[in-house]
């Protein structure tokens, strides 16, 4: 009886911690929608055209480099021309180096949906 105690113990310890470690941080929010130039991600990974963007993801663009991001929940389409660096965030970019990006926001109920619902 008393071990069937720890493990549902454990299961609801590790049932709480789920939602936790799974937050906001490294969520989906946009994809790349156009690259162009050597444009690396995360720990130096390359980018990749019409690859996923998560929350907190961070976006390194040399000279002559382009990255446009769309974001999936206010359909906020940016721009960034190298050199610059960026991290992403819920619903935009954070600029850590470089210009601005050039921002533009898509129809709202049409083509951000549909490029979240893209398979991997």
């Amino acid at each position: 009886m008393r071990i069937i105690q720890r493990i549902c113990a454990c299961l609801l310890l590790c049932l709480a911690i789920v939602p936790v470690a799974s937050g906001q941080d490294g969520a989906d929010v946009g994809m790349v929608n156009q690259l162009a130039g050597k444009v690396s991600y995360g720990t130096g990974l390359a980018a990749q055209a019409f690859m996923r963007v998560r929350q907190g993801d961070r976006f390194v663009l040399p000279a002559a480099s382009t990255l446009r991001i769309v974001y999936f929940r206010n359909g906020r389409q940016e721009t960034w021309q190298g050199p610059a660096t960026l991290r992403a965030g819920a619903d935009a970019s954070e600029a850590l180096s470089g210009k601005p990006a050039a921002v533009a926001v898509l129809p709202s109920q049409s083509a951000p949906q549909r490029i979240a619902r893209l398979p991997d």
